[in-house]
């Protein structure tokens, strides 16, 4: 299951949320030199509310994900290291990972 969880995730991340960074870059070279910018400003807000349930249901995918991984492990000495890993003091490395 976990594997599907990470081919969904990247999908949304790499077709959906980084393509959304090229079209901003084009969306802004062509807001420069098109006349009729109320469809172009509609086009852009329907991307906008997109690009956000996109990025909800990513980070959603990623939690569960985190959760799966914990019960796919076998023992319980490395159920706890990833435990440990998840709350120590270097944690934010792990929990600012979706932010980066």
């Amino acid at each position: 299951m976990s594997e599907i969880l990470l081919i969904i995730r990247d999908l949304l991340r790499i077709d959906i949320l980084v393509g959304f960074g090229f079209y901003s870059i084009i969306y802004f070279l062509i807001k420069l030199f098109l006349r009729n910018k109320k469809w172009l400003a509609d086009f852009d807000k329907s991307a906008i509310q997109t690009v956000i349930y996109v990025g909800i249901a990513w980070f959603v995918l990623w939690l569960i994900g985190l959760i799966s991984y914990y019960f796919e492990l076998d023992n319980n000495l490395l159920r706890r290291e990833y435990y440990d890993q998840l709350t120590n003091k270097y944690t934010f490395a792990v929990w600012a990972e979706p932010l980066l």
